[in-house]
């Protein structure tokens, strides 16, 4: 499976693309399906060049069928992301954890961490770039 077709379809579907060279974090990525594990997130890593084979402790028997586990997952069809979805995403500037906020929300956003109000927090004129 080529990588890029990989990434692509996992920043299709997550929206996250905040980790090194535009890759989904963890928790985004167990988003996807619940039928998802952490063999095939050791795939992931494997296949994106974070870590050699002997580095990861937890591999599929069979990398190359978890790879095409996790692109048919992503291209399965959602009807709850037929609406237009927007994300920003904030480091929380109370205990810094890196946070995706839905931009349709209806409610205030609070840290899931730290309870901190991030959406007060922006009306009050705080912009973090990141």
């Amino acid at each position: 499976m080529n990588k890029l077709t990989l990434k692509k379809a996992l920043l299709k579907v997550t929206g996250c693309g905040i980790q090194h060279d535009g890759w989904p974090c963890a928790a985004c990525f167990y988003s996807i399906s619940k039928k998802l594990t952490y063999k095939d997130w050791q795939a992931v890593l494997l296949k994106r060049g974070d870590y050699k084979a002997e580095n990861l402790n937890n591999l599929p028997k069979n990398i190359d069928r978890s790879l095409k586990k996790i692109l048919s997952l992503c291209n399965k069809k959602r009807p709850y992301m037929e609406q237009k979805q927007s994300y920003s995403y904030y480091d929380c500037p109370k205990c810094s954890v890196a946070l995706m906020l839905d931009n349709n929300r209806q409610d205030d956003f609070i840290c899931p961490f730290c309870d901190f109000n991030i959406d007060q927090w922006l009306r009050d004129g705080k912009v973090m770039d990141i």
